[in-house]
Protein backbone atom coordinates (compact mmCIF):
# COMPACT_ATOMS: atom_id res chain seq x y z
CA UNK A 1 0.00 0.00 0.00
CA UNK A 2 3.04 2.25 0.15
CA UNK A 3 3.71 4.04 -3.14
CA UNK A 4 7.22 5.07 -2.13
CA UNK A 5 10.17 2.69 -2.30
CA UNK A 6 11.19 1.70 1.22
CA UNK A 7 14.64 2.52 2.53
CA UNK A 8 17.08 -0.36 2.68
CA UNK A 9 18.70 0.75 5.92
CA UNK A 10 16.97 2.16 8.97
CA UNK A 11 17.46 5.65 10.33
CA UNK A 12 19.42 5.28 13.56
CA UNK A 13 17.86 7.64 16.08
CA UNK A 14 17.49 8.34 19.78
CA UNK A 15 14.11 6.97 20.83
CA UNK A 16 13.20 10.11 22.80
CA UNK A 17 13.57 12.20 19.63
CA UNK A 18 10.92 10.23 17.73
CA UNK A 19 8.72 9.06 20.59
CA UNK A 20 6.02 11.60 19.69
CA UNK A 21 5.54 9.93 16.27
CA UNK A 22 4.49 6.55 17.61
CA UNK A 23 0.83 5.58 17.50
CA UNK A 24 -1.30 2.57 18.37
CA UNK A 25 -0.73 -0.18 15.79
CA UNK A 26 2.91 0.63 15.03
CA UNK A 27 5.25 -2.35 15.31
CA UNK A 28 8.31 -2.72 17.55
CA UNK A 29 10.73 -5.28 16.07
CA UNK A 30 13.42 -6.97 18.15
CA UNK A 31 16.47 -8.87 16.93
CA UNK A 32 17.81 -10.64 19.97
CA UNK A 33 21.39 -11.74 20.61
CA UNK A 34 20.17 -14.49 22.92
CA UNK A 35 20.64 -18.14 21.88
CA UNK A 36 16.92 -18.72 21.48
CA UNK A 37 16.56 -15.51 19.45
CA UNK A 38 19.33 -16.60 17.09
CA UNK A 39 17.56 -19.94 16.59
CA UNK A 40 14.30 -18.15 15.72
CA UNK A 41 16.07 -15.90 13.23
CA UNK A 42 17.74 -18.87 11.57
CA UNK A 43 14.46 -20.81 11.36
CA UNK A 44 12.54 -17.88 9.83
CA UNK A 45 15.39 -16.62 7.64
CA UNK A 46 15.36 -13.04 8.94
CA UNK A 47 16.97 -10.67 11.42
CA UNK A 48 13.85 -10.15 13.55
CA UNK A 49 13.22 -12.66 16.34
CA UNK A 50 10.38 -10.99 18.25
CA UNK A 51 7.79 -8.27 17.71
CA UNK A 52 5.39 -6.21 19.77
CA UNK A 53 2.69 -3.67 18.98
CA UNK A 54 2.33 -0.11 20.24
CA UNK A 55 -0.65 0.73 22.41
CA UNK A 56 -0.93 4.44 23.08
CA UNK A 57 -4.11 5.21 25.00
CA UNK A 58 -3.19 5.79 28.66
CA UNK A 59 -2.61 9.39 29.74
CA UNK A 60 0.12 10.10 32.31
CA UNK A 61 -0.25 13.43 34.11
CA UNK A 62 3.44 13.39 35.13
CA UNK A 63 4.57 13.72 31.52
CA UNK A 64 1.39 15.45 30.33
CA UNK A 65 1.11 13.02 27.44
CA UNK A 66 -0.06 9.54 26.53
CA UNK A 67 2.32 6.72 27.41
CA UNK A 68 3.98 4.69 24.65
CA UNK A 69 3.41 1.10 25.72
CA UNK A 70 4.28 -2.08 23.90
CA UNK A 71 2.08 -5.16 24.07
CA UNK A 72 3.85 -8.46 23.55
CA UNK A 73 3.31 -12.17 23.77
CA UNK A 74 6.59 -12.95 25.46
CA UNK A 75 8.59 -15.75 27.01
CA UNK A 76 11.44 -14.67 29.26
CA UNK A 77 12.92 -16.91 31.94
CA UNK A 78 15.00 -14.04 33.36
CA UNK A 79 12.02 -11.71 33.77
CA UNK A 80 8.92 -13.70 34.90
CA UNK A 81 6.79 -10.54 34.82
CA UNK A 82 7.25 -10.47 31.04
CA UNK A 83 5.79 -13.94 30.41
CA UNK A 84 2.54 -14.29 28.46
CA UNK A 85 0.65 -11.39 26.91
CA UNK A 86 1.97 -8.34 28.74
CA UNK A 87 1.96 -4.56 28.48
CA UNK A 88 4.94 -2.40 29.44
CA UNK A 89 6.38 1.03 28.75
CA UNK A 90 8.74 1.00 25.81
CA UNK A 91 11.24 3.15 27.72
CA UNK A 92 11.50 0.31 30.26
CA UNK A 93 12.14 -2.33 27.60
CA UNK A 94 14.90 -0.62 25.66
CA UNK A 95 17.77 -0.48 28.22
CA UNK A 96 17.62 -4.13 29.23
CA UNK A 97 17.13 -5.74 25.83
CA UNK A 98 20.13 -7.63 24.49
CA UNK A 99 19.85 -7.01 20.77
CA UNK A 100 18.67 -4.61 18.07
CA UNK A 101 15.34 -2.74 18.24
CA UNK A 102 13.51 -1.12 15.32
CA UNK A 103 10.32 0.92 15.02
CA UNK A 104 8.04 0.30 12.02
CA UNK A 105 5.36 2.98 11.68
CA UNK A 106 2.13 2.26 9.86
CA UNK A 107 1.60 4.07 6.56
CA UNK A 108 -1.04 6.80 6.70
CA UNK A 109 -3.18 5.11 4.03
CA UNK A 110 -3.17 1.82 5.90
CA UNK A 111 -3.83 3.46 9.26
CA UNK A 112 -6.89 5.21 7.85
CA UNK A 113 -8.37 1.81 6.97
CA UNK A 114 -8.00 0.48 10.52
CA UNK A 115 -10.54 0.76 13.30
CA UNK A 116 -8.07 1.78 16.01
CA UNK A 117 -10.65 1.57 18.79
CA UNK A 118 -11.46 -2.00 17.83
CA UNK A 119 -7.74 -2.82 17.77
CA UNK A 120 -7.26 -1.35 21.24
CA UNK A 121 -10.32 -3.20 22.55
CA UNK A 122 -9.08 -6.47 21.10
CA UNK A 123 -5.57 -6.08 22.49
CA UNK A 124 -6.69 -5.16 26.01
CA UNK A 125 -8.99 -8.19 25.99
CA UNK A 126 -6.03 -10.50 25.32
CA UNK A 127 -3.90 -9.26 28.21
CA UNK A 128 -2.82 -12.01 30.60
CA UNK A 129 -3.17 -14.92 28.18
CA UNK A 130 -0.41 -17.52 28.27
CA UNK A 131 2.51 -17.78 25.87
CA UNK A 132 2.21 -20.42 23.14
CA UNK A 133 5.59 -22.11 22.98
CA UNK A 134 4.60 -25.07 20.81
CA UNK A 135 2.83 -23.22 18.00
CA UNK A 136 5.51 -20.56 17.47
CA UNK A 137 8.11 -23.06 16.24
CA UNK A 138 5.71 -24.57 13.72
CA UNK A 139 4.89 -21.07 12.45
CA UNK A 140 8.58 -20.24 12.11
CA UNK A 141 9.37 -23.31 10.02
CA UNK A 142 7.23 -22.42 7.00
CA UNK A 143 9.02 -24.66 4.53
CA UNK A 144 7.40 -27.81 6.02
CA UNK A 145 3.85 -26.50 5.50
CA UNK A 146 3.49 -28.15 2.09
CA UNK A 147 3.54 -31.58 3.81
CA UNK A 148 1.25 -30.48 6.63
CA UNK A 149 3.97 -31.06 9.22
CA UNK A 150 4.17 -27.53 10.58
CA UNK A 151 0.74 -26.10 9.68
CA UNK A 152 -1.14 -24.52 12.60
CA UNK A 153 -4.93 -24.25 12.80
CA UNK A 154 -6.05 -20.87 14.16
CA UNK A 155 -6.15 -20.96 17.95
CA UNK A 156 -6.06 -17.75 19.97
CA UNK A 157 -6.37 -19.22 23.45
CA UNK A 158 -2.65 -18.52 23.91
CA UNK A 159 -0.18 -16.55 21.80
CA UNK A 160 3.31 -16.30 20.42
CA UNK A 161 4.53 -12.81 19.49
CA UNK A 162 3.61 -12.45 15.82
CA UNK A 163 0.36 -14.37 16.28
CA UNK A 164 -0.85 -11.62 18.63
CA UNK A 165 0.02 -8.81 16.20
CA UNK A 166 -1.51 -10.62 13.22
CA UNK A 167 -4.69 -11.24 15.19
CA UNK A 168 -4.91 -7.57 16.15
CA UNK A 169 -4.69 -6.52 12.49
CA UNK A 170 -7.19 -9.18 11.42
CA UNK A 171 -9.82 -8.34 14.00
CA UNK A 172 -9.66 -4.59 13.49
CA UNK A 173 -11.02 -5.23 10.02
CA UNK A 174 -8.16 -4.21 7.73
CA UNK A 175 -6.40 -7.48 6.89
CA UNK A 176 -7.30 -10.32 4.51
CA UNK A 177 -8.54 -13.57 5.93
CA UNK A 178 -5.18 -14.65 7.29
CA UNK A 179 -4.52 -17.33 9.87
CA UNK A 180 -2.67 -15.51 12.71
CA UNK A 181 -1.37 -18.82 14.05
CA UNK A 182 0.68 -19.27 10.86
CA UNK A 183 2.34 -15.83 10.88
CA UNK A 184 5.94 -15.40 12.04
CA UNK A 185 7.83 -12.13 12.72
CA UNK A 186 9.48 -12.13 9.29
CA UNK A 187 6.06 -12.36 7.64
CA UNK A 188 4.80 -9.26 9.44
CA UNK A 189 7.80 -7.05 8.67
CA UNK A 190 7.38 -7.92 4.95
CA UNK A 191 3.78 -6.68 4.79
CA UNK A 192 3.52 -3.49 2.76
CA UNK A 193 1.67 -1.52 5.43
CA UNK A 194 4.45 0.70 6.78
CA UNK A 195 6.04 4.07 6.14
CA UNK A 196 8.96 3.79 3.66
CA UNK A 197 11.43 4.87 6.36
CA UNK A 198 11.95 2.93 9.56
CA UNK A 199 13.95 3.62 12.69
CA UNK A 200 16.54 1.70 14.66
CA UNK A 201 16.55 2.82 18.29
CA UNK A 202 19.06 0.30 19.62
CA UNK A 203 22.16 -1.00 17.81
CA UNK A 204 23.56 -3.98 19.68
CA UNK A 205 26.83 -4.06 17.71
CA UNK A 206 26.96 -0.29 17.21
CA UNK A 207 25.86 -0.36 13.59
CA UNK A 208 22.65 -0.06 11.59
CA UNK A 209 21.09 -3.40 10.66
CA UNK A 210 18.84 -3.56 7.60
CA UNK A 211 15.66 -5.63 7.72
CA UNK A 212 15.59 -7.71 4.50
CA UNK A 213 12.34 -7.45 2.50
CA UNK A 214 10.97 -4.77 4.82
CA UNK A 215 7.63 -3.41 3.57
CA UNK A 216 7.86 -5.45 0.37
CA UNK A 217 4.77 -7.69 0.14
CA UNK A 218 1.34 -6.32 -0.78
CA UNK A 219 -1.39 -7.52 1.57
CA UNK A 220 -3.41 -8.23 -1.56
CA UNK A 221 -0.97 -11.08 -2.27
CA UNK A 222 -1.46 -12.79 1.08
Amino acid sequence: MSATVSLQYPRVVNYQNIRHQLQTGDVIAFGGAYLESRMIKKASGGVVSHIGIVLRSRFDAQINDTVVEVMEANHDEQYPDLNGVVLSRLTDRIPFYKGDIWILRLADAYRSSIDIREMEKFLVGELGKEYDMKTRWRAAIDWFDRWGVSHNPENLQSYFCSELIAAAYKYCGAMPDINPSEINPTDIIRWQIYQPDYYQIKCWEYKAVAIPEYNSLSVCDL
